[in-house]
């Protein structure tokens, strides 16, 4: 099922409020893509690794929903069982956040589910919204995997130990390497990385989320390749 946007665009500054009354209807029907920080946060929530979570609870990088339903796989009887460490898309709900050619950032509304409890409301701003939703993390991991991504595309396309049609972003000498198990499951590579840099591996989410952008940016930079051992 699509979520269906209403027309109007907000900014930051927009009047916007939203007091949600626990229905759970804003998680059925819908398809939340799970981004490398929210993996690590609900796999530390979940206390398994994130292999072991892109597994069990993705199914080509979206939640999967639960057996014969349409709802999300972590909706219990009382609700989210992972709603401190939710997505950044539950967090926003019911807004939509992206970015203009100009690279402004705008933001639009979902149309609710019928019977939705939630109240609408103009007694205060997007911006504080996205404040009592507590998105500040996410959207600053969000910002900084995608500046170094496209740091690590051109450094695949430029690296010249591969030909054109099998640059080192996808393959190695050792092994095929796929873009999840780069970006997309970071314990693996957290591990190596502690491993060649003789470091703890760290526990804490925000440990280990510096730990992974340090670890691809390395690699970027041609200091370190996770997939040959003693490189």
């Amino acid at each position: 099922m699509a979520m269906i946007l209403k027309d109007t665009v907000r900014t930051s500054d927009s009047d916007f409020s939203y007091q949600c009354h626990s229905c759970n209807k804003c998680c059925h029907g819908k398809e939340i893509q799970v981004n490398p920080y929210e993996t690590m946060r609900l796999s530390s929530h979940l206390k398994i690794t994130t292999t072991q979570f892109r597994h069990h609870y993705l199914k080509d990088q979206f939640l999967k929903h639960k057996k014969n339903s349409n709802a999300c796989i972590f909706l219990g009887e009382n609700g989210c069982t992972v709603h401190k460490d939710r997505p950044q898309v539950c967090r926003l709900y019911p807004l939509g956040r992206f970015r203009r050619d100009t690279g402004d950032e705008v933001f639009t509304e979902l149309f609710p589910h019928p019977e939705s409890k939630g109240v609408y409301g103009d007694s205060a701003k997007v911006k504080d919204y996205l404040k009592t939703q507590k998105v500040g993390s996410y959207l600053k991991a969000e910002k900084s995997y995608l500046k170094l991504i496209q740091k690590m595309a051109i450094a695949a396309l430029h690296d010249k130990s591969t030909s054109k049609s099998e640059t080192a972003f996808f393959k190695s000498e050792v092994k095929t390497i796929r873009y999840a198990d780069w970006v997309l499951d970071p314990d693996p590579v957290i591990e190596k990385y502690c491993e060649w840099k003789t470091i703890e591996f760290p526990l804490k989410t925000a440990q280990k989320l510096k730990i992974h952008l340090e670890a691809l940016n390395s690699w970027a930079n041609g200091e370190w390749n996770p997939v040959i051992d003693n490189y």
